[in-house]
């Protein structure tokens, strides 16, 4: 008896799906998180909290626009409510933010994710993104609308990008 019930059960999944049902399949992961590195000019590491003009992980705020709005982003029932996450990497010995970017893709396939330092500091990056199978990758990324990541252009998977103030 349960292996006509085990039977039934698989006949019902293999005819439910047609192929005019594919188009409405919803993507099933957005790969977001992008690694930023942030120093002055003469090397120092603005993110390490052990420098006393570093930026503050407190006083860090995103900020994704969606149609149009700009909307500050903060989820306290995730595992990183800020949207961004500042970790020590002890094989360089430097402090990274990842970054996770706006995944609220609109028609051009692309989003704008807006990172406010402090009371003064803001930068923005706009991402495309382009749809493989079932899933979202960055495909170019803009910091202040100057290029610096492009899928095509890279010899190599590398998801970060120093910026120098």
């Amino acid at each position: 008896m349960k292996t006509r019930i085990i039977y039934c059960m698989i006949a019902v999944l293999l005819f439910s799906c047609d192929e005019a049902d594919e188009e409405h399949i919803s993507a099933g992961f957005i790969s977001t998180g992008f690694g930023i590195l942030v120093s002055d000019e003469q090397g120092e590491d603005l993110l390490d909290p052990a420098n006393e003009n570093s930026y503050k992980a407190d006083s860090i705020d995103i900020y994704w626009l969606i149609d149009g709005i700009k909307t500050r982003k903060y989820e306290a029932n995730t595992e990183i409510p800020e949207f961004f996450v500042i970790r020590h990497n002890s094989y360089h010995d430097i402090y990274e933010m990842t970054l996770f970017l706006n995944s609220k893709i609109d028609e051009n396939n692309r989003t704008i994710t807006y990172v406010k330092w402090n009371s003064s500091e803001e930068d923005k990056f706009e991402c495309e993104f382009e749809f493989l199978e079932v899933n979202y990758f960055m495909r170019k990324l803009w910091f202040n609308d100057s290029l610096i990541w492009d899928w095509d252009n890279l010899d190599y998977l590398h998801y970060s990008y120093e910026i120098v103030r």
